[in-house]
């Protein structure tokens, strides 16, 4: 039998492979409505990444706190794209520096983070909720 934490990692994961594979689609979709699911979904499922992460990499840190940690940071992210520094704009050039910096600032991205923070802070409550329920003893 899997332990709690064992539990939680492992459902983390695969949820976490899901979110990637999401955020992937959302950045190359083309079709209808794709300024919707690349820059608003994108948000949500930004926030979303980083959450289920922070929690996969610290499974015993409460879920409030992750997603506050990353709903700031993100936030903080966002504002520094009103900054133009040349070196950080040849970083943000890169694929790696678009995806983790952003290259463009914009107000509407806050509501996006914040559902994908709370979104993040739900999932991550259930997940361990399955942990804990993977600690109980089997009754035969």
């Amino acid at each position: 039998m899997k332990s709690g934490v064992q539990s939680i990692r492992w459902l983390t994961a695969v949820i976490l492979a899901a979110v990637v594979v999401g955020g992937i689609f959302a950045l190359e979709y083309t079709g209808p409505g794709h300024l919707w699911i690349r820059f608003s979904l994108g948000g949500f499922l930004y926030e979303l990444f980083w959450c289920l992460l922070a929690f996969l990499l610290f499974p015993r840190l409460r879920p409030l706190n992750i997603a506050l940690t990353v709903f700031i940071a993100t936030c903080l992210l966002e504002i520094l794209q009103l900054w133009q520094n040349p070196l950080i704009q040849q970083i943000r050039e890169t694929f790696a520096g678009k995806i983790l910096l952003g290259n463009r600032f914009n107000v509407w991205d806050f509501p996006w983070y914040l559902t994908g923070s709370l979104a993040g802070w739900g999932l991550m409550k259930r997940i361990r909720r399955y942990g804990q329920k993977a600690d109980q003893p089997v009754n035969m």
